[in-house]
């Protein structure tokens, strides 16, 4: 019986780790959005590039014409 009990102690341990993982992930997830809207908010340089660059397909083509 022993071997069962370390067995669900372990179990236990390691949900407990995966819920602090993904409450770890979700707080720096809204933290994350919250700082990308600030900078977008914020930035005043280059105001066609930044507001063609806030997409996978803007920073393609800023790659492509900017050479970066």
């Amino acid at each position: 019986m022993p071997v069962c009990d370390k067995w669900v102690a372990l179990k236990i341990v390691e949900f407990v780790f995966c819920v602090s993982c993904l409450v770890t992930k979700r707080v720096s997830s809204d933290d994350e959005a919250r700082l990308a809207l600030l900078l977008q908010k914020l930035s005043r340089e280059w105001s066609l590039l930044t507001s063609v660059t806030w997409n996978s397909v803007g920073g393609a083509f800023a790659d492509a014409v900017y050479g970066g």
